[in-house]
């Protein structure tokens, strides 16, 4: 019997463990991007997830058009937006947020 309290007590440190370290984080990262998403406007510069820079000229419900150079727009889902990019003038350093 003391057997199957040992096994219990293992497992429930592993779940937790696993809850801790790896569900929460991603949790609290999803918002961050979910936030990020849902504040986008047409301006904003933002990174796609295949490295993509560009201006959101136009959003849709599940899409967003970015301005890739000009008189070149692209259609993306939204999912594959990564990050917002904030420029610096003064240095040209680019700063990704999300």
């Amino acid at each position: 019997m003391n057997n199957w309290i040992s096994i219990a007590i293992y497992v429930v440190f592993i779940v937790g463990m696993y809850y801790v370290l790896i569900h929460l984080p991603r949790k609290t990262q999803d918002k961050r991007h979910r936030e990020m998403i849902q504040g986008l406007k047409p301006g904003d510069r933002v990174l796609t997830v295949g490295g993509l820079y560009g201006e959101v000229s136009r959003l849709q419900e599940d899409t967003v058009f970015l301005k890739v150079a000009d008189q070149v727009e692209m259609e993306f889902s939204i999912r594959a937006i990564s990050g917002k990019v904030e420029v610096k003038e003064d240095h040209d350093e680019k700063k990704i947020e999300g």
